[in-house]
């Protein structure tokens, strides 16, 4: 039996079509939607907020160094202390979440795909992700403290060669 030319070529562009498509529909990128919601499972906003008070006391701690300078005076002091007031405020404001959500945005969509992102969000509004953000600070707090310990005999070991 033969198949007309135009049945054969309709075949033939259901067939290219069937194995494209998946292709195509894979390549789409996430919405803003669907990263908000990834967003809001992985508490993104939660843990920047957590960090603007870090940065905030390291910042103040590089400052107080600044000023325990022994050659400035009093009015040095005082425009470090005005420039670390400035320095505060500017990264409260640039650092809000109003600001850096479009950069998160931009960021998950450039380095995600659109699967990558709603498996992340399923992971993390599973009862496991949400167990994995509540012991994150524990986990990486205990890391640190074993990387400490690994690392303290040999930078005393370092030190006593630079003595010697």
């Amino acid at each position: 039996m033969r198949t007309a030319p135009l049945t054969r070529a309709l075949r033939h562009t259901l067939v290219l079509a069937s194995l494209l498509l998946p292709a195509m529909a894979a390549a789409a990128p996430a919405s803003d939607a669907e990263i908000n919601r990834l967003l809001s499972a992985s508490r993104a906003q939660a843990m920047l907020s957590t960090l603007l008070p870090q940065m905030e006391a390291n910042q103040q701690q590089q400052f107080e160094q600044v000023l325990q300078h022994p050659g400035l005076s009093a009015a040095q002091k005082q425009q470090v202390q005005a420039l670390f007031e400035r320095t505060r405020q500017t990264m409260q404001q640039q650092l809000a979440w109003s600001q850096l959500r479009p950069v998160y945005l931009a960021q998950y969509r450039q380095h995600f795909s659109r699967e990558d992102i709603l498996a992340m969000a399923e992971f993390y509004e599973s009862d496991a992700g949400q167990r994995m953000l509540d012991k994150t600070p524990e986990l990486m707090a205990g890391t640190t403290a074993g990387i400490e310990r690994h690392l303290t005999p040999h930078m005393q070991q370092l030190q006593r060669e630079l003595q010697a």
